[in-house]
């Protein structure tokens, strides 16, 4: 099961935040199963400032710096190929419009 809440506030000042919170149950992956993928929690946090020509964002995702494997997939001889997710990270957007 995934259980996702997000949300957002515009301060309606130029001001905005906004959030999620993501939460996977264990799955098993592959064909046979037999790959026991842990559930996980992800917190996500982000704010913007816009004004009328340019827009600066802040946000910050897996901030509780969870370890988690969300791309899996079976390969083509019955195998199971399990890659780790990115751990806590910050990106910095800066857009001006002319």
């Amino acid at each position: 099961d995934i259980f996702t809440m997000t949300g957002t506030y515009d301060f309606g000042n130029g001001w905005t935040v906004n959030g999620s919170i993501i939460d996977v149950d264990e799955v098993a992956s592959g064909y046979s199963n037999a790959v026991i993928l842990p559930d996980y929690t992800l917190i996500n946090l982000g704010v913007s400032f816009q004004t009328e020509n340019w827009l600066l964002s802040v946000s910050g995702k897996n901030l509780s710096d969870e370890e988690y494997f969300r791309a899996n997939f079976p390969n083509l001889f019955g195998g199971t190929i399990v890659l780790p997710e990115l751990p806590r990270h910050f990106n910095a957007r800066f857009q001006y419009k002319f």
